[in-house]
């Protein structure tokens, strides 16, 4: 049995069909929202095929609505196998006009939404535990401070997970994926924008077949934290910062439509955009590296930037410099 929040998010109704697939058992679909068309087709489809989707209210940046939700999920259903955390809320907005409310609708969602969940679980005898990151937690975004801050979280938190399943506090693997648009995800994007994603960085938005492979690949991979991306493998690794050209796989020369790849964020393995034309897609590839990501924040000097204390180090003596620095 999985648990799916973000249920009436395209994300969330396009994951939780998947599952329902791959493994014709029960999946439980969450949100503050009732379902709408999308969620009821899926549930339909989902019978079909063997599989049930089913609905639950509740507002995970709420604890005790997660709680209340995860107990009513084992009562009905089991004991859980999965939990993918899709919930997310876009409130863009340059930061000196953010006010507190925006910065709670976006990181409540994401980050309490990911701590209560992981609490409520603790003990379910778990697979994986999977969070929906975004692009903006590597590369950031213009008007989305909170936006990039959740979603960085989840890739810190995911990995401060992995670690305690290594110390046998947590069951199942932990991994935060990095996304780019979705051709048919939630949030969608104007023609100017996937225009200027194309050219800036040298993607295209995700087929959602590719995308879900790359995701089912990355959970048998076993690193915490992957960045999917589908586009010009040079120019998309020359964008991702330690990006390195060289050490992105190629596709063979008129290879079939590529399916997206998953790598660690930091690293640089990404496919050939797909050629018009061309047939079925080979397997997407899920390449691991022992890289650390860079942090994307810029370089503050001061004490007062108002990051946590846990962000500041002293520099190498071999700098030159015995100061503190926020990284």
């Amino acid at each position: 049995m999985h648990l799916v929040t973000g249920g009436t998010g395209r994300l969330g109704v396009l994951v939780a069909e998947r599952i329902a697939a791959r493994t014709a058992g029960t999946v439980v679909l969450v949100s503050r929202s009732e379902p709408g068309p999308d969620a009821a087709a899926a549930m339909v489809r989902a019978a079909a095929d063997g599989g049930r989707i089913v609905h639950l209210r509740a507002d995970v940046s709420r604890r005790a609505e997660v709680d209340a939700v995860v107990r009513e999920t084992r009562r009905r259903f089991g004991a859980l196998n999965g939990v993918v955390h899709a919930a997310g809320v876009l409130r863009d907005g340059f930061v000196l006009r953010t006010t507190r409310a925006d910065a709670d609708a976006v990181l409540g969602p994401k980050v309490l939404g990911a701590l209560w969940l992981d609490e409520a679980t603790r003990d379910e005898p778990l697979a994986y535990f999977c969070a929906f990151s975004s692009l903006a937690a590597v590369l950031g975004g213009v008007g989305q401070s909170s936006y990039a801050y959740a979603n960085a979280f989840l890739g810190a938190f995911l990995t401060a997970r992995d670690a305690a399943r290594h110390g046998g506090l947590r069951a199942g693997r932990s991994l935060a994926v990095d996304w780019p648009l979705w051709r048919d995800g939630g949030m969608t994007a104007d023609a100017a924008a996937v225009a200027a994603l194309r050219e800036g960085l040298g993607m295209v938005p995700l087929q959602s077949t590719a995308a879900l492979d790359a995701w089912e690949r990355a959970l048998a991979a076993g690193a915490p934290r992957v960045l999917v991306a589908q586009g010009d493998q040079d120019a998309v690794a020359r964008a991702l910062p330690g990006g390195d050209p060289g050490a992105a796989p190629a596709a063979p020369a008129g290879a079939a439509v590529p399916a997206a790849t998953a790598a660690p964020a930091g690293t640089s393995a990404v496919v050939p955009e797909p050629a018009a034309g061309s047939g079925a897609g080979r397997p997407p590839r899920v390449r691991t590296s022992a890289r650390a990501p860079r942090s994307t924040s810029s370089a503050c000097w001061r004490r007062n930037c108002g990051c946590p204390p846990t962000r500041w180090t002293s520099t190498s003596p071999s700098s030159g410099t015995a100061s503190t620095r926020c990284w």
